[in-house]
């Protein structure tokens, strides 16, 4: 005849004292079972003196207090009232530098002219997006455009060679 030992379920039935009368007998009877179940008992015996937790600190909690009661006690400081003085100040000098420096606002002087090496550089400008446009390929893709084609022959070259070898 078969001996079966108890399973896990049965074995936690033990432990936590929920055990059956069946489940108690075959304890008294069979050693290799008793020994999982001593196994079992001194882990969690184990386990439970590695949670407790340690002795407190009798002292914590009024550090604590003192820590708090200290940091309300000092006095807020508020900011003083020149604290954003700086800030209209500043917008203004903004304002000012850009509008000097806005060729589209009206100044005082001779009136501005086109320079032709500025319709010149237009042209040139447009000549290259033309020549750009024909192409196939924007010049951002250039180099990835190498890889890939460097790539593919490698491919190319690796089964041609596993073709000839088969």
């Amino acid at each position: 005849m078969k001996h079966v030992h108890l399973s896990d379920k049965q074995l936690t039935e033990v432990l936590t004292g929920v055990a059956s009368a069946e489940l108690t007998t075959h304890l008294a009877e069979c050693e290799t079972c008793r020994k999982e179940v001593d196994d079992m008992n001194t882990a969690l015996k184990g386990y439970a003196v590695a949670v407790q937790p340690h002795p407190a600190d009798p002292h914590f909690w009024l550090r604590q207090r003192n820590t708090i009661m200290a940091a309300v006690a000092q006095p807020h400081r508020r900011p003083g009232p020149l604290r954003w003085a700086w800030a209209p100040a500043a917008l203004i000098i903004c304002a000012a530098l850009l509008l000097a420096g806005n060729p589209d606002h009206p100044q005082e002087g001779p009136a501005r002219t086109a320079q032709p090496q500025a319709v010149i550089d237009d042209e040139a400008l447009l000549m290259e997006i033309q020549s750009d446009l024909q192409t196939g390929m924007p010049d951002a893709l250039v180099p990835a455009a190498l890889i890939a084609n460097e790539r593919s022959r490698l491919i190319r070259a690796r089964s041609d060679n596993t073709v000839r070898n088969q």
